[in-house]
């Protein structure tokens, strides 16, 4: 197994002939296009290993959608929400990419404790906490 930075580098670069690998995905904002954008034709930069669309999948009508949804996300947000679903159903209906799991944490706490605070990325919040 190759450490980080060569693996991530191997894994992207379209030289490297990679056909599978693993790769872990986190939203850093809650947002459609936190995981899409990864699926645009833009995101693909050939001969690189900073590409950041491994799979290279590029479908201009989902392109499409995506932009169209982003340019309405201000000012109309159910309107894009429906593109971004569109584009999101085209995307998984063309498998460039499969969960192959979905991590669940579980926190148990002692009644004792106060003021529990989740972050969605970070997890637990002990600096909110209090313990009586």
């Amino acid at each position: 197994m190759l450490p980080p930075r060569p693996y991530f580098a191997a894994l992207g670069d379209t030289r490297s002939g990679t056909q599978v690998g693993l790769t872990v995905w986190i939203a850093d904002y809650p947002a459609p296009s936190t995981f899409l954008d990864n699926f645009s034709c833009d995101a693909i930069t050939l001969n690189s290993p900073d590409n950041l669309n491994p799979s290279n999948f590029c479908d201009r009508r989902t392109e499409r959608l995506m932009a169209k949804a982003a340019r309405l996300e201000p000012i109309d947000r159910a309107t894009a929400d429906a593109l971004w679903a569109r584009a999101e159903r085209r995307i998984v209906d063309q498998a460039p990419a499969v969960a192959l799991y979905n991590a669940v944490e579980t926190e148990l706490l002692s009644a004792r404790v106060g003021n529990y605070q989740r972050n969605p990325i970070t997890g637990m919040m002990i600096e909110q906490a209090w313990v009586r």
